[in-house]
């Protein structure tokens, strides 16, 4: 299973019973007794044009190095959110006094109070006691650590290991959206009813890759009881002292395996990295606090009704 930033013509993307069936077996997989403000959005289901409008978000927001116009073949997408819970719940003082939850003044403090050339949680919150529902940043990024990201983690792992154990697909997955949360709501947030949410990581999926995140060879590092191992950092291309590119290898479909290393004039030929990053944060975010997210007449499934 490899990272995979450039699609053959002749790959598939899942379908979406496979999809269905992955995110079944995650939660089955990695069951978590408390699980609160995450979420699954599935882009695609709304929309036929919104994958392609996403990609474009990447390539001009993100500086990711992929072959965007290939990636488009990757039609499908699982991204984990964090979604703000009911106002029932937010406002329910029992259950606050012992649970930490994102409220949706938190999310929309973590939205216009970050952006991606600092993430200084120190300063994202003002602690302000006036506001409905507010936990203190210290004890929501103790949760984020101890619960909400090992959660989501966890599961997109078990969905990665599912659609290539039993279908063959290689994953590619991105975390970097979570730093341009302000461009991601003024950009998607027509689809959430302009309700604050925040982009954790997103994972897309395809049969035949062209070109692999890899270094032909990953080296452990262990001390000399063996009590300690860390993998040692990848080396990274450079033109003098400007970074380039991380290492990449181009994919022999004939073999199903790793071909050879990519040079730096074949990652320039192969990567489209043209952003066009309009600034987003000079213009006006409104965000709907009233609603809710999820209406009294959307379905509540068990695990087993994920699959229709």
């Amino acid at each position: 299973m490899y990272n995979f930033t450039s699609t053959d013509p002749e790959g598939t993307s899942p379908t979406q019973v496979q999809l269905d069936q992955a995110i079944h077996h995650s939660f089955l997989s990695y069951p978590t007794p408390k699980n609160y403000n995450i979420g699954i959005w599935q882009p695609h289901k709304v929309s036929d044009t919104i994958i392609k409008d996403i990609w474009k978000f990447l390539e001009n927001y993100c500086n990711l190095a992929f072959d965007y116009e290939s990636m488009l073949r990757a039609d499908k997408q699982i991204w984990w959110m964090i979604y703000p819970e009911t106002k029932a719940v937010e406002s329910n003082e029992t259950f606050n006094s012992v649970e930490t939850i994102i409220s949706r003044e938190n999310i929309v403090d973590i939205i216009t109070k970050m952006d991606h050339k600092s993430i200084a949680f120190d300063k994202l919150f003002e602690e302000d006691s006036k506001k409905v529902s507010y936990n203190s940043m210290s004890s929501i990024i103790i949760t984020m650590i101890r619960q909400y990201l090992p959660s989501v983690y966890m599961k997109l792992q078990a969905i990665q290991e599912y659609l290539y154990s039993n279908h063959g697909y290689h994953p590619s997955n991105l975390n970097k959206m979570f730093q341009f949360s302000y461009e991601f709501n003024y950009t998607f947030g027509k689809y959430f009813d302009n309700i604050p949410v925040i982009p954790i990581t997103m994972s897309t999926y395809f049969s035949i890759p062209r070109i692999v995140k890899h270094l032909p060879r990953d080296e452990i590092i262990q001390n000399d009881s063996g009590s300690m191992l860390i993998q040692d950092a990848r080396p990274l291309s450079y033109i003098g002292k400007t970074k380039t590119f991380n290492p990449a290898c181009w994919w022999n479909k004939e073999e199903n395996s790793l071909g050879r290393r990519l040079t730096i004039q074949e990652f320039q030929d192969n990567y489209q990295n043209n952003p066009i990053r309009e600034d987003l944060r000079s213009k006006e975010l409104k965000f709907n606090l009233q609603d809710e997210l999820f209406s009294d007449n959307d379905s509540k499934l068990f695990v087993d009704n994920i699959i229709k």
